[in-house]
């Protein structure tokens, strides 16, 4: 049986919109492990869809005592491979200096572990897993995001072929590891992709778990994959809003390009109000009727 290693990383029981530091208040147990049992889920279905076991790492921060163990022994009790876990005193002074920590970590555990691990798979600990991303993650040789930051300059990213990605959720297979082990990937958060093109790796090896634009916060527009479980969970999907003046663009695998095909909103919306709407009342009682 092949194996993964999943980082689980970020803070957890967080509570509050973009950009806030806010954890541990109201209901902000309770939503932690909506989006813990999310990744329980993942692994399950990881395991029977693909034959391939999970090994944990989580790299996050310390709330209290009982709370951290609460989240620990979440894992632990459903089975799951949890081989290592920081909990840090203080936050890191910005998102890029903590991933940079993640990946030492990684390679630490690398050194003895390379040959266990077909893959690495990144995930945002406060994240809810919703079902279309739990039933179409597939892994293969390539680099994988979860999709384009719509927080974006369509010409300017069609002129210089870099993009703004969402590094909330990543896949590298073994072929890649290097781009972590020689800091390729280092000192950066949305602009991961664009180191990986300006050190030659093709956009061929790259892709997204979905071609349309979707902005990074829940909070502010619905996306198909997650929900920051710490906001309110937006459920419009349009053109208004904060960085959603570009959804209407769709990247172009065949040449590189974000190209205009806003028969994706369409799309996109008859797939919130059908396919996802049990799935969405679920969440909104974990996150909208509590005061976040």
């Amino acid at each position: 049986m092949s194996k993964l290693l999943l980082c689980l990383w970020g803070e957890s029981y967080r509570s509050g919109p973009q950009l806030s530091r806010t954890r541990g208040t109201n209901n902000y147990s309770e939503r932690q492990l909506f989006a813990s049992q999310s990744h329980i889920d993942l692994i399950e279905q990881i395991k029977t869809t693909f034959d391939i076991s999970t090994d944990i790492f989580i790299n996050s921060y310390k709330l209290n005592d009982t709370d951290d163990n609460i989240l620990i022994n979440f894992y632990k009790n459903n089975n799951v491979n949890l081989i290592k876990y920081n909990f840090y005193n203080e936050v890191f002074p910005g998102e890029h200096i903590l991933l940079n920590d993640i990946y030492d970590n990684i390679c630490n555990l690398l050194e003895s572990k390379e040959n266990d691990y077909e893959f690495i798979l990144f995930i945002r600990i406060d994240l809810y897993l919703k079902k279309y991303f739990r039933d179409n993650i597939i892994f293969d040789d390539k680099i994988k995001f979860a999709h384009i930051d719509s927080a974006i300059n369509i010409n300017e990213a069609n002129a210089t072929k870099f993009k703004n990605i969402c590094q909330q959720i990543m896949i590298f297979p073994k072929n890649f590891y290097f781009v972590i082990k020689n800091k390729i990937i280092y000192n950066t958060t949305h602009g991961i992709y664009d180191n990986l093109f300006a050190n030659n790796i093709s956009n061929d090896n790259i892709s997204f778990f979905v071609n349309t634009l979707h902005v990074c916060s829940t909070d502010l527009s619905w996306n198909p994959l997650y929900v920051q479980v710490g906001r309110y969970y937006n459920l419009h999907y349009n053109k208004t809003g904060i960085h959603c003046d570009t959804i209407n663009h769709i990247y172009d695998n065949n040449t590189n390009l974000l190209i205009d095909n806003d028969v994706y909103i369409e799309k996109w919306n008859e797939y919130i109000v059908n396919e996802e709407k049990m799935e969405n009342d679920k969440i909104i009682l974990i996150t909208n009727n509590n005061n976040i």
